[in-house]
This record gives structure tokens, sequence and C-alpha cells, in this order.
């Protein structure tokens, strides 16, 4: 330790403080156990006229390792920021703070709504600890935002010793964090990775569920992933997550023609929490499992040859668009683990439909798989795209659809493709056999 962070240690009045217990991180080797002892704190004082003047402002202000921007709870003495396992305090006036260059922390508590930014000129980065925990809190109805980057000291070697960073209560993550170990957030918290209006934001790793106690049917954890034109969740979840909320949040903006999208790479089919879809492209390639639900407004679609929900936990879509097959046009199936329920909102210009590439009437067409019950509560439309062989549609018999149960199938209609004048088309919807199969023919 520096002769600095020596001197702060001693004259710092120390509030006790233990380092929150982190669970268990699905058998990742080199992850640290966590430690329990008495951590300083400094307040950030960069906004104060005398940091040292008896008052702690907070404020906006520049965070490096030489401005003596830092204080004791009483104000009565400044210095640099130390580093070390000082845990770094933001209080009272909120404000906008600029790191410059790698600052070292362990752990951060905010007090007030504090937008942390990071300096371009210098690759401004908070550096977490090798080998250690790390943790960021918020106190109630506090929603600081991180822009700079958060990296781990040392995590470009080849092996490096990885701890976590904990998350209790409420922050948003703008900008992609590099920060190795992965994620924990504990009961009743949120993780905001992008915010409209301010950017989109990831995490490396695993992200992980704590419980402190047996939840009473709330919202236990939140997280929202946010998207103005492509993003990834590639993050694996575990822990408990029966009352954890997944939130896909995207912005169509009025100069765009594509909609956002969000793809779903991880395999998290043993999710059991709930999932909901705003104004966004899901393409899940992934597993997603749990219940899922869309808003009514007709901008939500779900894409991909990926598996959605899980047995006894469904699907509940308004106003939906579904379109099964691989990102780039390949065929694929879209399966559903549980049931899948359609129906419209009020809104006449709104409606859910299923949209099949088809290819050639050998199996290689996009479908949508339902394991448990299909139910179709208002008009629900199919349409057809893609280029067989020759011109137009190849003939013969294509599979779109399979399910163990339905209600309301009849109201599913086809949309008559452009050369339905001249070319046979008939949407053969099979109960007793689950299907729902399209018969094109001259």
């Amino acid at each position: 330790m520096s002769a600095t962070a020596l001197s702060v240690a001693v004259a710092v009045q120390a509030e006790s403080a233990s380092l929150f217990q982190v669970g268990e991180s699905s058998g990742q080797e080199g992850v640290a156990a966590p430690e329990d002892y008495p951590l300083p704190e400094l307040y950030w004082n960069g906004g104060a006229t005398n940091p040292a003047d008896g008052v702690v402002w907070g404020g906006d202000g520049i965070w490096n390792n030489t401005l003596a921007n830092w204080t004791d709870e009483n104000a009565r003495n400044a210095w640099p920021w130390p580093g070390g396992s000082t845990r770094a305090v933001f209080s009272n006036h909120r404000g906008t703070v600029t790191v410059v260059g790698p600052i070292e922390v362990q752990n951060i508590e905010f007090r007030s709504d504090y937008e942390i930014k990071g300096d371009a000129t210098t690759a401004g980065t908070l550096m977490l600890p090798l080998g250690r925990s790390a943790s960021i809190k918020s106190l109630e109805d506090v929603d600081p935002t991180i822009y700079a980057n958060i990296a781990t000291q040392g995590g470009s070697g080849r092996f490096p010793i990885a701890g976590r960073l904990l998350i209790e209560g409420w922050v948003s993550f703008v900008g992609d964090k590099e920060y190795l170990g992965g994620t924990s957030l504990k009961q009743y918290s949120g993780l905001f990775l992008g915010e409209h209006g301010i950017g989109m934001g990831s995490v490396k790793g695993e992200i992980e569920f704590l419980m402190d106690h047996e939840s009473q049917g709330d919202v236990t954890h939140t997280i929202s992933v946010y998207s103005e034109l492509e993003q990834e969740f590639t993050n694996t979840l575990f822990g408990p997550s029966n009352g954890a909320e997944l939130i896909f949040n995207c912005r169509l903006s009025p100069y765009q023609s594509v909609r956002p999208v969000i793809y779903v790479t991880a395999n998290n089919a043993s999710f059991s929490g709930n999932s909901e879809i705003g104004d966004c492209a899901l393409d899940v390639s992934g597993a997603l499992g749990g219940s899922i639900k869309t808003e009514g407004n007709g901008l939500s679609e779900i894409r991909g040859a990926g598996t959605i929900g899980s047995v006894g936990k469904g699907a509940s879509l308004i106003s939906t668009t579904i379109k099964p097959g691989v990102a780039g046009g390949a065929p694929g199936r879209l399966t559903f683990a549980g049931n899948l329920s359609l129906t419209n909102s009020d809104d006449a210009a709104t409606s859910s439909t299923f949209e099949f590439n088809l290819t050639s009437p050998d199996g290689a067409n996009d479908s949508v798989a339902v394991a448990g019950r299909l139910s179709l509560d208002k008009t629900v439309y199919v349409r057809i795209s893609g280029v067989g062989r020759g011109t137009g549609f190849a003939p013969g018999t294509y599979v779109l659809m399979t399910f163990g149960s339905q209600r309301g199938l009849d109201n599913l209609q086809l949309v008559p493709p452009a050369d339905s004048a001249t070319v046979h088309y008939d949407l053969i919807k099979d109960p007793m056999r689950g299907e729902v199969r399209l018969k094109v023919g001259n």
C-alpha cells in the first residue's frame, strides 16, 4: 500500500460495514471467497469550493489520483483518492463525476443520483481489484448511471483470478463493461443495461440472483436490456429466479426504418421468471425459460430458431409478430416450450401475425412448434414470403406449425399472396394431428 493510502486509512474515521455475501458461481474457477471486515469510507466532495470546509457538498468534479476531492463524513480533511478497499460514497448534491485515467476502486455507494463518466482522452476506467469481490450499492429511490468503463486490474492475463461485482439497489450501465467474474444481484435490486436517450450497455459473464429471504410473490430482481438498433444479451442467468423479471426495451426512432433487435444467445432454459418485450424484435437463438409477454402496440416481434418459455409457463402475446428462422434468412424452427396465447389489442390497425419463409416443401421451411396449448383469441394472420424453386413458391405441402392442443384454431387466416389469383393456396388446420399446413399448388 502506498504512503498516501496508509495515511488515509489512519486519518479516516471508519464506519463499520461488511462486504456483502456473494453466492456460488456455478463452479466457476478462480473466484475469490468473500471477506468480512470493516471498510473505511471517503465522501466525494469535488463540487465544493473547499472540500474540507465542514460540509459534504458532493456535486460535479474530476475523479483522478491527484486531486484532493475526497473528505471524511464531517468534511474536516481532504485527500486524493487512495484506492484499495476504501468505499467511495457519493452523497448530497447530485452531480456528474468524470473519471480521468484508471481509478482503482473496490466498493462504491450512491446516496444521490450521480452520473459517473469516463474521460475519453485518458480512457477513464474504474478498475476493480483482481481476485477480490467488489460492490456497487445505491440507496432506496437512488438511480445512478455509470458511463465509464469498469474493468478488472490485470484482467488481460491468460488466467486472471476474477472476483465478482455485487449490486445492491438500482444502477444503470451505459456502454460495454469489461470487468470479469460476473455479476451478482441482491434481492430487490435492478441492473439496467442501457436506457432510452442515453445509450446501450452490456456486461460480461454470468448474472446471479441472490435471495436474502423468501419472496412473497413480488418482483425480486430486475434486469433491463435496451437496444437502439442491435444489441446482444449473452449472459447466463442462475440462482433463484421465480420472482425475477427481464425487460427487453427498444425505442424506434422516427428516422429508423429497421426495428431495433435484441439477440438472446445464451442457454437460459432454467430461468423461471417473467420476461416482457416492449417495442422490440427479440431474436432467440438460445433458450429463454419462464413466461413472456408483450405490449399491445403492434411493435413487438419474436424471431429466431431457439426455445422460449417453460413447461407450465407460457407466452402471452398481444398484437405481436412471430417470425421463425435463423438471423440472415436461413429456415429454422422456433419452439415454445409451454403454452402460446395470441390476441390483439383494441386498435384495429394492429394484429398478431405469423410470418413464414418458404424455401422448399421438404421440411426446410420456417416453422413454429408449441409444446403446450395454442390459443388464438382473435383473428391471427399467416403471411408467407421467400421464393422456392422456379418462380413463386414450390408446389407441395409445408408444415408451418405443430401444437399439443389448441383453442380458437379457426381464427387463423392466410393473407393471400400476390399470385393467389393463379396459384392455389390452402391453409389446412388439423387439430387431430396437431398441425397447421400450407398446401401450394396450381
